[in-house]
């Protein structure tokens, strides 16, 4: 007999309250409420005293719950982590006090990080802030032109609750009462009710009220504790007594009831103490949490395991991943079939880690394995390489969780607060099985038991089942390719909506379906062919039951016939504005028969993909609309003549609308003809006979073997080879179509020119000769033979025409200049802004990716603009960036970013005429395009490239005997305003005296600089500090020559006493290395953390300094990676170099070492040697 484990545990916060260590401080707002006016004004909030902040989005009438901060998140009760210290940290212009907020328990900062709020221990990364009375207004008192608002830096939109007192706002001191505008104002964010605070620009989030704090009566804290760790049913109903999974001994059971009821007469002693509150709610703890170890837990075994996700489900392996029968129902069989041992899986507990089990597939073989990141699938692995503790969650469901990463949980996503996760999740969107948290309702599971004596007995035809999967599978395929070959013709017309010629169906009873929804729609709409909102509609109702794994229509012809085409219009919906209904049929799986009376006469003929390529006008609510690809066209042969046919509903337009894991579908019009075969139209005549007999047999060979469940591996083998062969000898026209149209688009857009992207005469000539010998010989119907033949000849002329492409001169300097075609007359300015037409095409960097400079810009001071075209001789090319000594990188995959790299083999491309004359198109791979992103000004790839459109360029010269047109002799860069900037330059530049400095050492807490005169080589680090607010500066070059320039680029950034220069950005550097931070402090770097190209970080070990100096910058940190080297999450270390670059991201083992260059390594805050 199947045995069905329910298993128990205990609830989320039941789970939260007895993992404390040690109890937990309660408090209270001074005065005990919320709601007595004790939110405290601007004025009155001082230093060194503990608040709490409230959100001030609560409303003491409709919402009264309290929601205090709580480090990252929010709580509706207040312990030592809610309690905020405010630390003066100087005074604006204005005299207003600047504010940073310490979190009392951990005495970390509120971090300056836009977004979801984090904590830092640097003091220099704090968020500095003013505090002000918020003043209240209205949407239309802040949209008035002008603003009623007098300062931005006071405004919200609540209004503060005269009870709880009075609300303030935080806003950031980088503004000043004065300087604050709507938009460039940051605020403390309370994220409403519940939500987690962030830092942003919101007027309805950013009002909050502070209050202070006493400690809460033990009478109230004991109640408190105790309505948290006993879950709404009481104890008694988290477990059942007896031996089963997940139950509990008596005697588990009646210390845990005699711990809660001990725990009341504690709370209701007159005097109680914390002494005594405590010493009653640690028994309390005891006892659950040794009823939770003492659950009887899971055994080796067989399982099916079900998700909590939905009622009816089961878990299963794809081959590469862990799966669930998301948006589909499946139900405990009642006699284990092979097909059904896909969703059995076999636990074995691992020996070296008792208490944990390695989960295995029956069907497939493989085993659970582990994700190593948010969000990614739970792979299957052919070895046992991942066990998984098994214990409960609630009242019915487990938690399947990874031990290791128990140890070292993988971070979940940021505007959850980053949760640990560590357990096995089913998506709510998707078929996947992921790791998100524990507590979580789809991280429960329900496991249910499959006695080993039933499984026993299908174990031996599992093999057989996958060969008729595979076999299917095969069968599939090659049936819908051999399918298309056939041409029929019928009464249905084409190219037009009309239904003029009578079909086999003249009355609505002649059509049925297995779930016709009960109200809406009928089968006489689908006849009615002058009204296209009109419609038949499957059953969307989630109550709705049918037969069958799909829903469909039949259809009853009044007579056998031998081949059919089916003619449809999808439906047009008055209520949803006249739109076209989504759930309209697409691939159809088509039965026939000749009994009805007999299910198992039904016998399947194969698949329809319904086409959908004619257009129907139609008024709309009193405007003539034209519909697009709303009529649609089908067709089959049949194995004999049939009167009944079945058209199941596979998959619609909107294939996620489905009722028991079956789409539903509807649709206005649907009529069916007999069909007759045309030979003389059919590409199928035109395959070689002794390929298409040998095809023929393999799929009757198949066909055969499926109906009788005996599938083999020769069978599928041969079907397989069959296909092969005919795909291989199947003509297709198109392609010679396809090849014909391209060149006489490429013809019809060439022009005859000397200048890059012309054509000379006689390539137009040699390839309009070729067009007029092909265009003749491309028809509907061709012999493989012939298409190869004209295939062959035009592609041939087109890389001849290609070739003859005049492109730009090998090593001359050119801008790379975008030929998108403009905006229009009538556009915007922030349209025309984000139109790339006319912009260059230049590196942000060393290492980083491309962008576009608008032509309002000048090139001056900006040599990164220029390129040197480098021929390879073998019809591919070259762009070198004359600044950065890079090449233009080649991706190989669109819709990716361009980057520089000093690698040239990785990043040759070649040219094509964009259609337009004069104008390129950068192939980097077949349909992967250089393309100009409007608006964002990235240059990235993508799949298109036609005429005018973002992918198009052109190649404009340089004069470099004009170099004040060139680039003027200087660089035109970013610098921080007023402050200090790390610059690392490819190039020589001569010192701008008294503006750079290199680094002398460390004198207590500050960095100690000395000027730098004369010339700072390319690759040399360099502080730099700007004075007059701006926030770029022009650094004259050494070289004054395009060419001198191109000739003297470093190849590696320099370290200059412990200043380490970067080129190509850093993705991360190890923990502790120093970085300048907002420009004014030496900080130490932070886990993923890295550094920005073209600047610099300081090493470790900075040496000790006797020297001073009017110029220094101060130092908040220690600048010592090796002993503040922390682990990676999920158990891996990684890798760094003693300069503190990211080599490898994990190493588990030495093994995992294997490639490095020789050297010290560190690892784990630990040095090893690499021989």
């Amino acid at each position: 007999m199947r045995k069905t484990y329910y298993l128990l545990l205990l609830a989320v916060m039941f789970m939260a309250g007895i993992s404390a260590a040690q109890a937990e401080k309660r408090y209270v707002v001074t005065g005990g409420s919320l709601t007595d006016g004790g939110a405290l004004e601007s004025g009155y909030i001082e230093e060194g005293m503990s608040y709490v902040l409230q959100s001030g989005a609560f409303d003491v009438g409709t919402d009264p719950t309290p929601d205090f901060v709580k480090g990252i998140t929010k709580s509706n009760i207040i312990t030592d982590e809610n309690l905020l210290e405010f630390v003066y940290d100087g005074d604006q212009e204005d005299g207003e006090i600047v504010w940073i907020l310490k979190q009392v328990s951990t005495g970390l900062y509120l971090e300056n990080k836009t977004g979801i709020i984090s904590y830092t221990d640097t003091k220099a990364r704090a968020w500095r802030f003013i505090i002000k009375d918020a003043i209240s207004y209205t949407s239309e008192q802040m949209d008035a032109e002008p603003s009623e608002v007098e300062s931005w830096a006071c405004a919200t939109l609540r209004t503060p609750n005269a009870q709880c007192g009075v609300g303030v706002v935080f806003c950031g001191a980088d503004q000043t009462l004065e300087s604050a505008t709507r938009t460039n104002t940051t605020f403390l964010l309370n994220g409403a009710l519940g939500g987690n605070p962030t830092l942003g620009n919101n007027y309805n989030q950013n009002m909050w009220y502070v209050y202070g704090v006493e400690e809460m009566p033990a009478s109230t804290y004991i109640r408190n504790v105790l309505d948290e760790i006993v879950p709404a049913e009481g104890l008694d109903n988290l477990y059942n007594v007896g031996d089963e999974p997940g139950q509990i001994s008596q005697a588990l059971h009646d210390e845990m009831l005699d711990a809660y009821s001990n725990a009341l007469t504690v709370a209701n002693t007159e005097g109680v103490t914390y002494e005594m509150a405590d010493a009653a709610i640690d028994r309390l703890k005891a006892a659950i949490r040794a009823a939770q170890d003492g659950a009887v837990k899971v055994k080796d075994g067989y399982y099916y395991f079900r998700s909590a996700r939905t009622e009816l489900n089961a878990t299963y392996d794809n081959g590469s991943q862990l799966c669930w029968t998301y948006n589909s129902t499946w139900e405990l069989p009642e006699t284990i079939t092979a097909a059904d041992t896909k969703y059995i899986w076999k636990m074995t507990e691992n020996p070296e880690r008792p208490g944990s089990y390695f989960i295995q597939n029956v069907y497939t073989g493989r085993y659970v394995g582990a994700a190593e990141r948010v969000g990614q699938y739970i792979p299957s692995t052919e070895e046992a390489e991942e066990s998984y503790l098994i214990y409960p969650q609630n009242k019915d469901y487990f938690v399947i969780e990874n031990p290791r990463l128990v140890e070292n949980p993988i971070a979940g996503w940021a505007a959850d607060g980053y949760p640990d996760c560590t357990a096995l999740h089913t998506m709510k969107d998707g078929i996947g099985v992921v790791t998100w948290t524990t507590t979580a309702a789809a991280s429960g599971w329900q496991f249910l038991h499959v006695e080993e004596s039933d499984l026993e007995a299908v174990l031996a035809d599992i093999e057989q089942v996958k060969l008729n999967t595979e076999l299917k599978k095969a069968y599939d395929t090659a049936k819908a390719g051999y399918d298309a070959g056939f041409a029929y013709t019928s009464d249905a017309s084409h190219g037009d909506p009309y239904f003029d010629l009578p079909g086999l169906v003249d009355s609505g009873s002649q059509y049925w379906s297995n779930c016709q929804d009960p109200q809406e729609g009928s089968t006489d709409a689908l006849l009615e062919f002058n009204d296209p909102t009109s419609f038949f509609h499957s059953s969307w109702r989630a109550d709705q039951t049918f037969t069958g794994k799909y829903h469909y229509l039949a259809a009853d012809l009044n007579r056998a016939v031998s081949a059919i085409e089916f003619k449809t219009v999808k439906r047009i919906n008055p209520g949803d504005n006249y739109n076209v209904a989504a759930q309209y049929p697409v691939k159809l799986e088509v039965y026939a028969c000749n009994d009805t009376t007999d299910n198992a006469a039904w016998v399947r003929q194969g698949y329809i993909t319904t086409n959908y390529v004619d257009s129907l006008v139609y008024n709309a609510g009193g405007t003539d609309r034209t519909y697009q690809n709303i009529v649609g066209y089908g067709s089959i042969a049949f194995d004999q003549p049939y009167r009944y046919v079945r058209f199941d509903v596979l998959t619609t337009g909107n294939n996620a609308a489905k009722v028991s894991g079956a789409p539903f579908f509807c649709m206005s019009m649907f009529q069916i003809y007999e069909a007759t075969y045309v030979p003389e139209e059919s590409l199928i005549e035109e395959v070689d006979a002794d390929v298409r007999a040998r095809f023929e047999a393999a799929l009757n060979a198949a066909n055969t073997a499926l109906a009788a469940n005996a599938a083999t591996r020769k069978i599928i083998d041969e079907l397989n080879a069959a296909y092969e062969l005919f795909v291989e000898n199947y003509p297709h026209p198109a392609e010679a179509l396809a090849a014909l149209n391209e060149a006489k688009a490429q013809l019809e857009n060439a022009a005859v020119g000397e200048a890059p992207g012309y054509f000379p005469q006689s390539a137009l000539d040699a390839l309009s000769a070729v067009i007029n010998e092909c265009e003749p010989r491309v028809k509907d119907i061709m012999s493989l033979a012939e298409v190869e033949e004209v295939k062959n000849a035009l592609n041939q002329a087109l890389a001849e025409f290609a070739q003859a492409l005049i492109k730009p001169a090998d090593g001359k300097y050119y801008y790379l200049v975008s030929q998108t075609a403009p905006a229009a007359e009538d556009a915007t300015e922030t349209a025309i802004e984000a139109n790339p037409n006319g912009s260059y095409v230049y590196p942000a960097g060393n290492g980083v990716g491309m962008k576009w400079l608008h032509p309002s810009d000048d090139v001056t001071y900006r040599p990164y603009t220029i390129w040197k075209f480098i021929h390879n001789g073998d019809g591919t090319f070259l762009l070198k960036n004359v600044m950065t000594g890079e090449y233009l990188n080649n991706p190989k995959d669109f819709t990716r970013s361009v980057i520089g790299s000093t690698e040239a083999d990785t990043c040759a491309f070649t040219l094509r005429s964009a259609k337009v004359p004069g104008v390129f198109n950068v192939v980097f791979e077949e349909n992967v395009y250089l393309n100009a992103e409007p608006g964002s000004k990235n240059v990235v790839t993508w799949s298109v490239a036609n005429g005018s459109d973002n992918s198009a360029f052109s190649f404009e010269e340089v004069d470099v005997e004009d170099v004040e047109n060139a680039y003027a002799g200087a660089i035109h860069w970013n610098v921080n305003p007023s402050k200090f900037t790390i610059i690392t330059l490819p190039v020589d530049i001569y010192s701008p005296e008294g503006n750079a400095f290199s680094l002398v050492g460390r004198n207590a807490n500050n960095l100690v600089l000395s000027p730098i005169n004369g010339v700072i080589t390319g690759g040399t680090p360099f502080f730099f500090k700007e004075e007059y607010g701006e926030s770029t500066f022009n650094f004259e070059t050494v070289e004054t020559t395009v060419e001198g320039l191109a000739n003297h680029t470093a190849g590696e950034a320099l370290e200059v006493n412990n200043l380490v220069g970067t080129l190509a950005p850093i993705s991360e550097l190890n923990v502790g290395y120093g970085i300048l931070y907002q420009g004014a402090t030496i900080v130490d770097s932070k886990a993923h953390e890295g550094v920005a190209n073209n600047s610099g970080y300081i090493n470790i070990n900075v040496p000790e300094t006797e020297e001073t100096s009017d110029v220094v910058i101060p130092i908040d940190g220690k600048i010592d990676a090796v002993t503040n080297v922390v682990l990676e999450k999920n158990g891996d270390s990684a890798v760094y170099t003693l300069s503190g670059v990211k080599v490898r991201s994990h190493a588990r083992t030495a093994s995992d070492l294997k490639g490095l260059p020789a050297g010290i390594y560190l690892i784990g805050g630990k040095k090893v040697l690499v021989p």
